[in-house]
């Protein structure tokens, strides 16, 4: 593919919700707002409200589609497998118009899979990963690359996307998923010396540090303190989310916090993903950087209101007039 603006590397995966109802569910778990922890007992048998089958998902994918229906010209390296989930993901993709030159099929294997335990409009996710064979295809030069979360065996990956972006001086934004944040910092020494941008929650902010953090607290220094060091890793943005409490952001010895609004919530899977690829459009279209946060509010704000990471999703008209319309809550500086 030609022209292109953003490629997306990572896994797709088909996501499985299972809702629990407040009334009934409540008896058998209980939800401990404050250590956000779902508590199930064993043996219990838990009635479902809702299930519900999303393909063509994960942190890429989302990214994908998101970004394409923001207007912009993109593709996506990932992986699929020989199963139904895995084709439906693909017409999916074709039919949100993402490049699809990149995707490598592999015969011999079945997809990923998540299923998501949503609950009061929190969730816990349960993810399978198949062992795939990366090797980053022969690009053009792409003046950005969106990478995220991929499977355990990714060390190679690393080392080709560094060095494409050195290359062709592209723009890597980088979004680490479960497997890359448990190899640690040091694997990703190379990776993050080349990033553009940084994104990840607090509690990964903390993981990649090394550090306890607390995760359900506004704590500005504590974050102000996870950004300076994870600068110093190489990103020259880093952006730390924290859900319902905000969003962090650091650039040029400048930090930023920018408050949610007071919005609807239905199920938050998704909300990062939407959050990061708002940012994203921002960056691509060369904006301020408190203007990125502000798109990307915006985004994970509408998927809120979804179960899914995709049905919120805005298209370019939508964040045009959003943007043009805010009167929510700006970045400030701390």
């Amino acid at each position: 593919m030609k022209n292109l603006d953003i490629i997306s590397i990572g896994d797709t995966t088909h996501d499985i919700f299972l809702s629990l109802p407040e009334g009934s569910a409540e008896v058998n778990c209980r939800l401990d707002k404050n250590e956000c922890k779902l508590l199930l007992g064993y043996g219990d048998k838990l009635p479902i409200s809702r299930v519900e089958n999303v393909y063509g998902v994960g942190n890429a994918a989302n990214n994908a589609i998101g970004i394409a229906r923001l207007g912009i010209n993109n593709a996506i390296y990932t992986h699929l497998g020989n199963d139904e989930s895995s084709t439906k993901a693909l017409a999916i993709l074709e039919e949100e118009k993402v490049g699809l030159d990149y995707i490598k099929r592999d015969m011999s294997k079945t997809g990923n899979m998540s299923v998501v335990l949503n609950y009061q409009g929190e969730r816990v996710i349960f993810v399978h990963h198949e062992d795939w064979s990366y090797n980053l295809p022969d690009l053009d030069s792409i003046p950005f690359v969106y990478y995220t979360s991929v499977s355990e065996n990714h060390e190679s990956l690393n080392d080709q996307i560094s060095d494409y972006v050195v290359k062709h001086n592209s723009k890597l934004i980088f979004n680490p998923g479960t497997h890359q944040l448990i190899k640690g910092k040091e694997s990703l020494s190379k990776i993050l010396q080349n990033t553009y941008a940084l994104i990840l929650n607090k509690l990964e902010a903390g993981r990649l540090l090394d550090v306890s953090v607390s995760a359900d607290k506004k704590d500005d220094e504590e974050c102000k303190k996870l950004l300076l060091g994870l600068s110093k890793l190489g990103p020259k943005i880093v952006v730390i989310t924290q859900g319902s409490l905000g969003t962090y952001a650091y650039s040029n010895n400048e930090y930023y916090f920018v408050k949610p609004n007071d919005v609807p919530v239905v199920e938050r899977t998704g909300a990062g993903d939407a959050f990061s690829t708002g940012f994203v459009y921002g960056c691509i279209n060369a904006f301020d950087l408190k203007v990125c946060l502000v798109t990307g509010v915006l985004n994970s704000e509408s998927v809120l209101g979804f179960v899914g990471a995709r049905k919120g999703l805005l298209t370019l008209t939508q964040m045009k007039e959003k943007v043009t319309n805010y009167k929510g809550n700006l970045p400030t500086a701390i």
